[in-house]
């Protein structure tokens, strides 16, 4: 039996049990599309006796590795536990979640304003969507995370520490989800860390990791929230994420990614936008070397008049690495005075890297703002031969040039703790661009 679908039978297992859960539940007047919506997801899953049949043919799955991922084996026997040091974990405010449980014994919310609670079953996101096949992994985060979580922030407060959380993937299946809500005025900083994190497999595995989470996020009015997704996975690795943000009036979001991959990753990043003055800025490297693939699959999701977004997308490909990117920005109608733009740019750093883009866009308002652009390149021999001219080794030269490349990434960070945390990425990846000390 494949992996999917051992997976999917248990996810018809679980759903039977979260149907009976929603049924005896009382849904609170606000939550009642929502619970129906929920009702219907589980009902679909219940249906399907099959696992989804996903198709490279399908548009959403036309260019991600499907066949080894689809042909892997159910895990046979117990998993190692992963290798961490507790020390190394970030953060004095932080939320550690490994191979999908919460590890309440390295994490610390306390002191602080934030609430953490189990996550109920009615869903604050629209639910209806993930019937669809190709939704099939983010159906079985749904059904399968064993310990999904919320974290509040009260109105009209200001967190100052940033909230760390760990996303850690040891061996075999694990999935988390976590719900993050803003309160009308508050705000909040985050940091996500994404680690597949060093195991000894034991017999019966082939010491690969296949991970879902989801993250959703719910800003109030008058709310802002700062994100920093950083990753870091091996190349056994596969990790299939989805965030969602969802802005009310005049609600921002910041959120800045830094990607560094030699596994098998797939990211549907959806932001929507439910009142006037919401606003959201987007920016991502993502730095893939040997056999590496990363795909994201972004929309925003304008449903309202005078909402702004901003994304800037950038992807250096190295070794046999791949880099998908597809981003679509949908404006509704009735969405007049939406102000919109997206621009990716990438560099291929070898023969065999590809890198394939697809920005879209989907307007139906008449007074809007709209527009995208995609480049593709390579490292520029001539600023290359001149910094070499200058007396610098060529890795220096390299690194000089590839660090200029991402350097815009994170330059509208303002928080002195994630700007910490981005440079020293930066130092990490192109060593040779820092001066030595003396």
């Amino acid at each position: 039996m494949s992996w999917l679908q051992a997976a999917w039978a248990q996810a018809q297992t679980q759903a039977e049990a979260l149907a009976e859960t929603l049924a005896q539940k009382q849904a609170p007047t606000h939550a009642g599309s929502a619970a129906r919506n929920a009702a219907e997801l589980l009902a679909s899953i219940r249906a399907r006796r099959a696992a989804p049949a996903l198709d490279s043919r399908d548009e959403a799955w036309r260019y991600f590795p499907l066949r080894p991922l689809l042909m892997r084996k159910a895990a046979s026997a117990p998993l190692a536990e992963a290798n961490f040091a507790p020390q190394d974990l970030a953060g004095e405010l932080r939320l550690v979640i490994a191979d999908g449980r919460v590890l309440p014994q390295y994490s610390n919310l306390a002191p602080g304003p934030l609430e953490l609670s189990s996550e109920p079953v009615m869903p604050w996101f629209e639910l209806k969507q993930y019937q669809a096949p190709k939704h099939a992994f983010t159906a079985l985060n749904f059904c399968l995370a064993e310990q999904p979580v919320a974290v509040r922030v009260p109105g009209r407060i200001q967190v100052d520490p940033v909230l760390h959380i760990h996303w850690l993937l040891g061996a075999g299946e694990s999935h988390a989800r976590v719900r993050l809500l803003v309160d009308e005025g508050a705000s909040l900083k985050v940091i996500e860390h994404h680690h597949a994190l060093e195991h000894h497999a034991l017999a019966g595995s082939d010491g690969s990791a296949i991970g879902t989470t989801l993250l959703d996020a719910q800003l109030g009015k008058n709310s802002s929230l700062q994100v920093l997704r950083r990753i870091h996975d091996l190349p056994a690795s596969v990790r299939l994420s989805r965030s969602e943000f969802h802005l009310h009036e005049r609600a921002r979001l910041e959120w800045t990614g830094l990607e560094r991959s030699v596994g098998t990753a797939r990211h549907e990043l959806q932001v929507c936008y439910h009142g006037p003055g919401a606003s959201a800025k987007l920016q991502n490297a993502a730095l893939l070397s040997g056999r590496g693939y990363s795909e994201t699959r972004l929309e925003h999701r304008h449903e309202i008049a005078e909402t702004q977004s901003r994304t800037l997308w950038k992807i250096l490909a190295d070794g046999r690495s791949r880099g998908v990117f597809n981003g679509r920005i949908f404006i509704a109608q009735g969405a007049d005075q939406t102000d919109a733009g997206l621009r990716t740019a990438s560099m291929l750093l070898s023969e065999q890297a590809e890198v394939d883009t697809k920005p879209e866009l989907e307007i139906y308002a008449e007074e809007v703002k709209a527009a995208h652009g995609a480049t593709i390149g390579q490292l520029d021999a001539h600023a290359l031969f001149y910094l070499r001219s200058r007396g610098l080794s060529e890795a220096m030269a390299r690194d000089l040039l590839l660090r200029a490349f991402v350097l815009e990434i994170g330059s509208e960070i303002t928080d002195s703790e994630m700007q910490s945390v981005l440079s020293a990425d930066f130092a990490a990846l192109f060593p040779e661009s820092v001066e030595p000390s003396a």
